[in-house]
């Protein structure tokens, strides 16, 4: 009987998420965002982030529409951060908005410089 609830638990353990939860890592760097998988399923997601480059960046989530679902703070280099945020499906962009002075006086628009990736959220599976 004991090693059958043993058995029961570790099935459990090992069935994956709960529907309707999604996770995925973010990379950040000058000139780019990468995104482990870019479709999610509607729902809780959870974004493990990472700041590769040299410089400090932010990940903005906005919809299609451009309006702004969730960001994070100043990501240093070399650090990482977690977001967690409620998606509906449909289209969405992960950007970094930051805009600096470069040392010629030039400003530096992350965005603009590449630093956006598309993803396409599901609707849950039954």
């Amino acid at each position: 009987m004991k090693r059958l609830a043993l058995l029961f638990a570790m099935v459990a353990a090992c069935s994956g998420p709960t529907p309707g939860v999604s996770s995925t890592s973010v990379g950040l760097a000058e000139g780019s965002i990468t995104i482990a998988d870019p479709v999610l399923t509607a729902g809780t997601v959870s974004l493990d982030i990472v700041n590769t480059g040299q410089f400090g960046h932010t990940l903005v989530v906005t919809t299609d529409a451009g309006v702004v679902v969730a960001a994070t703070g100043l990501v240093a280099p070399g650090d990482s951060a977690a977001l967690e945020v409620t998606l509906a499906p449909g289209g969405y962009q992960f950007s970094c908005r930051i805009v600096s002075v470069g040392g010629d006086g030039q400003l530096l628009d992350h965005y603009q410089m590449g630093m956006r990736a598309d993803v396409a959220v599901r609707e849950t599976e039954s």
